[in-house]
């Protein structure tokens, strides 16, 4: 399900006989198009999400929807100017301000640099890592939330067959 290979898990669903899990398909249906969305850079599902689980990221402890903000930001300053930036920044970001006014004021900074943020010292905001990196933050907070490990199971199953194969050979 991790992988978007719906139909091999009704596949095992059916076989197992476990009607009981096809239940669990919806929610990782969800997550898979929000990751799905974000490889396309299009952070609009995962934001709807982190706002409307906002309560239960913040019980985690999680920054998830500030980081999903910033990238935003970072986009709508590249494509969509100055103006249109310091709009979201003051719409999204203001309720982040009491607890991260360091975070904010770097991208406040970043207005400074519209049209040239590449050759600024706040370049490392474009990096394309950050987008990788929040897909796999997105996909730890959905599981856990959910109460279901990050990790697809099958391959964590694979990798314990794998480590414990060879002592078992040896045998």
């Amino acid at each position: 399900i991790w992988e978007g290979l719906f139909d091999l898990g009704d596949c095992f669903v059916s076989e197992a006989k476990a009607m009981e899990a096809t239940e669990m398909r919806i929610p990782f249906l969800e997550m898979y198009q929000i990751l799905h969305a974000m490889k396309s850079r299009n952070l609009e599902p995962a934001l709807k999400w982190a706002a409307t689980n906002s309560d239960k990221l913040k019980h985690n402890g999680s920054d998830l929807e500030l980081k999903l903000h910033r990238l935003q930001f970072v986009e709508v300053l590249q494509n969509k100017g100055r103006d249109e930036a310091l709009n979201y920044a003051r719409t999204f970001l203001t309720p982040f301000a009491s607890d991260h006014m360091a975070e904010i004021q770097k991208l406040m900074a970043c207005l400074l640099w519209a049209g040239r943020l590449d050759t600024s010292p706040y370049s490392e905001f474009l990096s394309p890592t950050h987008w990788d990196k929040l897909a796999e933050e997105v996909n730890r907070q959905f599981c856990n939330i959910m109460g279901q490990s990050h990790q697809s199971p099958l391959s964590v199953t694979i990798a314990a067959g794998v480590q414990g194969l060879p002592t078992l050979l040896k045998l």
